[in-house]
């Protein structure tokens, strides 16, 4: 094999090995910011439901949830938390039960088999990114949603009720697409140097015959 032949399969192994690494790095960053962005969504989002909440549900409400009263407080909750990134609320009962929603259709449907409901109930807040479930029939409109319940608590720290929201993943994936672009500007003018570099070498050695030897 000549100096050239030789110096390109070189530089093509040595730019292989770095688009590969340079991949691994992009995804693991990737993952890092997805996980952080999900991570403030859900802080934010919740911070939006419990501060429209404060002024507008009480524990009573959860405990006779069919009456006018509560019905209206949770139709007011919804219209204060509507924007274009939620579309959908849910108020939830301990056992599972769906005591409000702006989907009519489910309200006093329950839903035991929810595992958010169960872990939210027990105090966390929940983000969760569904395509299917049970109580999906009527979220058709969006591919996917990101789900976040928010647990409401007595002064004490107990939890006496829940609310879930729901926005659309395509609106979450934007938002960390646009954060995560310009950190591949750097890999991107890398491999394009890369690439261009070893088609120069290969074209190098096609061109030209072997080294004269001594």
């Amino acid at each position: 094999m000549n100096r050239r032949l030789g110096f390109a399969v070189i530089l093509t192994v040595i730019s292989a090995l770095l688009l590969v690494g340079a991949a691994a790095l992009l995804s693991r960053d990737y993952a890092q910011r997805r996980a952080a962005r999900i991570e403030l969504e859900k802080t934010e989002v919740a911070g939006v439901v419990l501060e429209r909440a404060a002024g507008l549900i009480r524990p009573e409400h959860f405990a006779a949830p069919n009456s006018v009263e509560a019905q209206a407080a949770f139709r007011a909750l919804y219209s204060a938390v509507q924007s274009p990134r939620i579309f959908r609320m849910k108020v939830w009962a301990k056992d599972g039960t769906v005591l409000w929603s702006n989907l009519a259709e489910i309200i006093g449907q329950q839903f035991p088999d929810n595992e958010e409901v169960r872990e939210a109930f027990g105090g966390e807040i929940v983000l969760t990114i569904e395509e299917k479930k049970s109580e999906h029939v009527s979220e058709r409109e969006f591919a996917a949603a990101a789900e976040i319940y928010v647990p409401l608590r007595n002064v004490d720290g107990s939890v006496y009720g829940l609310v879930e929201v729901y926005e659309p993943v395509l609106v979450l994936d934007r938002d960390i697409r646009a954060a995560f672009l310009p950190a591949t500007a750097p890999f991107a003018v890398g491999a394009v140097f890369a690439l261009m570099g070893t088609a120069w070498a290969w074209r190098r050695a096609r061109r030209t015959g072997p080294l004269p030897t001594r």
